[in-house]
């Protein structure tokens, strides 16, 4: 038990490969089931999902009860893309724990990736009962879709930046139920909103939010609103740059070259960053042609790479206007304005091209979250979008690779 629970303390701690010893240290002196779980659990931080699978399984066998497990094997299995196994899996946890709001929260990543949004909004909302989504004030009730006019309504931003800006679609329709709309919204997107939404009380997010009648998160409009996958909102731009700010970049840029914004780097914060961020110098297949310019879209995170690119590719850096800026979101839109075409990892950048119509090629990683849905290339969510999947875990060098393909053939096409 001792070992086991050691395990348990150093996955917790993302000590992945001290978990794993203690785990198969505790297996070999016969821990039993509760052993393997914890092998398990190892194993998932480590991105060995067979194996990890294979030790929930032994688990099963030995008589392990509980929903827990199944919805251990059911997230192992659409990792690996077994995607009606992980339903029915999930299905097994919901009916031994049918309470568990974890469950039907990781439930409906899988429901939601398959285009299933009737069954996949409802259950994600299930992540509103979870102590990590505590957002807004949880004693106003929560908007469900009735009628609401001159009501004051909060609506709330939840997850990351890129969550906020491709709900922030929605808002219009929003106003259109006659109620009173205030926004709570990150400090990095108050004036891009703020520019495009003039009419809407913008506030600080975790403020004191008891003076109204309801409240919504921007993640649940889509729920609100009966999305379908063939209703998705699509109407873009929804986003505008300022006039000027844009004027600005269009003089500084200029207009020679194949003009690429790039963004290799999220929030490091985020759990599952390793995911989706790409080293910098992955991109190289886009520099290839002498006439492509990479300009640097990265604020903050992942600027040192900057200083240790492969030999013949430069990145344009942009400086402090964006990466020291608050408002430096505003700033990458307007900039946005004067590119070619932006190629990003998953982050707020990718949506933030997306919502202002700017052509854009987003990659993303295997089993990719549930918004860019299964085996698309066009998601319906940015019709100016184009993605490209990693085709296994962790392989962003075919990614960029059929990028420099794709990107050598609108250069002949164009007649460059």
């Amino acid at each position: 038990a001792g070992l086991v629970s050691r395990a348990s303390v150093l996955a917790s701690l993302d000590r992945y490969e001290e978990a794993l010893a203690a785990a198969s240290d505790a297996v070999e002196r016969g821990a039993g089931p509760d052993g393997h779980f914890a092998r398990a659990s190892a194993l998932r931080g480590l991105d060995r999902f067979a194996e990890q699978l294979e030790a929930l399984d032994t688990a099963v066998s030995l008589g392990k009860p509980g929903g827990a497990i199944h919805r251990a094997r059911a997230v192992a299995l659409a990792e690996l893309g077994r995607f009606d196994e992980a339903d029915a899996a999930f299905e097994q946890a919901a009916a031994l724990d049918p309470g568990d709001a974890r469950t039907q929260f990781d439930h409906s990543h899988l429901l939601l990736h398959r285009g299933d949004f009737e069954r996949g909004l409802t259950a994600h909302e299930f992540r509103l009962r979870l102590p990590n989504f505590a957002f807004g004030d949880r004693a106003t009730p929560r908007w469900q879709g009735e009628a609401i006019a001159g009501k004051r309504l909060l609506v709330h931003a939840e997850q990351g930046l890129g969550d906020a800006i491709q709900m922030l679609r929605y808002l219009g329709r929003v106003v259109e139920t006659g109620a009173t709309v205030v926004l709570a919204i990150p400090a990095p997107l108050r004036r891009l909103v703020a520019t495009n939404f003039p009419d809407i009380e913008i506030r600080d997010m975790g403020g004191d939010y008891a003076d109204f009648d309801l409240q919504v998160s921007l993640m649940s409009l889509p729920h609100v609103f009966a999305t379908r996958l063939e209703t998705i909102p699509a109407e873009i731009p929804y986003l505008v740059a300022e006039e000027d700010l844009a004027a600005t970049w269009q003089e500084r840029i200029g207009t020679t070259g194949f003009r690429i914004g790039i963004c290799w780097s999220g929030n490091p914060d985020y759990r599952a960053d390793r995911y989706r961020s790409i080293p910098l110098a992955s991109f190289a297949p886009l520099a290839v042609n002498p006439e492509v310019r990479l300009i640097s879209l990265q604020a903050i995170h992942g600027l040192d790479q900057l200083a240790d690119l492969p030999d013949g590719m430069a990145v344009e850096d942009q400086g402090s206007e964006i990466s020291d800026n608050p408002d430096g979101l505003s700033e990458i839109a307007a900039l946005m304005g004067s590119l070619d075409l932006v190629v990003s990892a998953d982050t707020a950048v990718a949506h933030l091209a997306g919502a202002l119509g700017q052509p854009g090629w987003t990659a993303i990683r295997f089993q990719p979250e549930w918004r860019w849905l299964e085996g698309r290339s066009e998601p319906p969510w940015y019709p100016t979008m184009w993605l490209f999947r990693q085709p296994s875990l962790g392989d962003w060098d075919s990614v960029f690779a059929e990028m420099g393909r794709y990107l050598d053939k609108l250069w002949r096409e164009s007649g460059g």
